[in-house]
């Protein structure tokens, strides 16, 4: 079962710490068979990070990579500031 919920002590965990989520897949037999989705209250804190991020992270759960072009959905930025609010 996939999850999408809130994370408060992951904020502290994580080695970047302006991130808005982390997606985290679970594999068995090299297939995945869910995706966890956390989001981080301390930085998610308007409708329009909620979406950035939301989008950002089911990008993940579908398999994306970061894309090294600045200002993109899928960028590594972590800041909504940086990507376009209408990907």
């Amino acid at each position: 079962m996939s999850v999408v919920g809130w994370g408060r002590g992951l904020y502290n965990a994580l080695p970047f710490g302006d991130a808005g989520g982390v997606t985290l897949p679970w594999a068995e037999k090299g297939r995945t068979v869910e995706v966890d989705i956390v989001l981080v209250p301390q930085t998610v804190r308007t409708t329009v990070e909620l979406r950035t991020v939301l989008m950002h992270e089911f990008g993940h759960a579908a398999g994306l990579a970061h894309s090294p072009e600045p200002g993109s959905l899928m960028s590594a930025s972590g800041s909504p500031d940086d990507m376009d609010a209408h990907p």
